[in-house]
């Protein structure tokens, strides 16, 4: 082969390479947005479940469940600690979110009648992106929470402290 020969193959195959790097970012970043989507359906599934049993949801500490350590009164760790009412486990352990090179987490807001879950996804183009969300600053992490779960008839933009009690 000629030294040009050489050349061109090399730039072809780098050419490839970084086409197949930045579109296996995407595709990661894409799959921590659907795990996160995931996560907190299953969160909200598991405190609809724990009201069946203890006719309330769970209290808010710091954005986490108030339901771990003694008296079920501390916060949980996500991806750590499960979600108990009274003896039953409804959730084995709670999620975490799927980010490793971030530090993002999920947020929970609770006023024990109604719930808020909220998550940052990081794809920009993503639909589901809350931009009222994002206007209220809540923190997921380093980031702003942009996407959110919450219980019946509560709007994710509503100050959950704000809930009077009926």
């Amino acid at each position: 082969m000629k030294k040009n020969e050489i050349i061109g193959v090399g730039i072809i195959l780098a050419v490839i390479f970084i086409a197949a790097f930045f579109n296996l970012k995407n595709s990661l970043l894409l799959a921590r947005d659907v795990q996160r989507k995931n996560d907190l359906k299953h969160i909200a599934t598991a405190l609809t479940a724990y009201t069946d049993i203890a006719r309330s949801y769970p209290g808010a500490i710091d954005g986490k469940i108030a339901n771990c350590g003694i008296g079920m009164s501390e916060a949980c760790r996500w991806g750590i600690d499960p979600l108990n009412a009274s003896e039953s486990a409804i959730m084995e352990r709670m999620p975490n979110d799927p980010s490793w090179a971030q530090s993002y987490s999920y947020l929970y807001r609770s006023n024990r009648k109604d719930f808020q879950l909220y998550a940052h996804l990081e794809d920009k183009n993503e639909e589901e992106i809350d931009r009222d969300i994002e206007k209220k600053g809540f923190s997921c992490g380093v980031a702003v929470c942009n996407f959110g779960l919450s219980s019946s008839k509560l709007p994710l933009t509503e100050n959950i402290e704000e809930v009077v009690e009926e």
